[in-house]
């Protein structure tokens, strides 16, 4: 089992680190274009811009969203056929033949912080529109992530870059729907703390 993980674990590190330095300038791109457009259009200072539109979060976004393009579309090589293998391969890990499925455990690692970060960068707009409750926090996510894998097979299938596959589609919506619902356990366990605190503070004051 430990060297399973090992294993899972260099490759997807590896894979992450290849495109880390480009993602990195183009969330750094972003923040700085975000924090000025902000800045200017509402009248608010670099440090106001900063903490009240979740620049930091969103950028993270960028980066983590950046990440996934180039190693699932960007920086593919040329496919002949890209519907060589429509339906994949299904199992994540054999443990009786020694065998790990990375490419769909990075399938599902990668789409956990593109969900998580876009949902924590967004949140307030997200609770206007459709209210972040679990079923609702749980059905964005899936849908998100859904969609997004989908636009990157359909690209994948128009330019040759990749091969188009149903688990990618399965496993990429899977990693969505965890990434949103560690966002929504999170945010659910900082407001009761913060409920908790603001009833001992009530009655520490009376």
């Amino acid at each position: 089992m430990f060297q399973f993980l090992v294993r899972m674990v260099k490759y997807i590190g590896g894979r992450i680190l290849e495109y880390a330095p480009y993602a990195t300038l183009i969330g750094i791109l972003f923040f700085i274009l975000y924090t000025g457009i902000s800045s200017v259009a509402k009248r608010k200072s670099l440090t106001q811009s900063i903490y009240e539109e979740k620049i930091v979060i969103k950028s993270l976004f960028v980066v983590c969203l950046s990440a996934v393009l180039m190693d699932t579309l960007l920086f593919r090589p040329y496919f002949e056929n890209p519907l060589s293998n429509v339906l994949g391969n299904w199992w994540l890990v054999s443990f009786k033949n020694g065998w790990l499925n990375n490419d769909s455990i990075l399938n599902i690692v990668l789409f956990m912080p593109v969900t998580f970060l876009f949902t924590a960068g967004w949140n307030e707009q997200l609770e206007r529109r459709i209210g972040l409750h679990l079923r609702s926090a749980f059905a964005f996510s899936g849908v998100f992530s859904f969609v997004l894998s989908l636009l990157i097979e359909t690209s994948q299938l128009i330019f040759h870059r990749g091969t188009f596959q149903l688990t990618d589609l399965v496993y990429n919506t899977l990693g969505g729907c965890l990434g949103g619902m560690i966002y929504w356990c999170a945010r659910r366990e900082r407001d009761n703390r913060s409920h908790k605190h603001d009833i001992s503070h009530r009655e520490y004051g009376m």
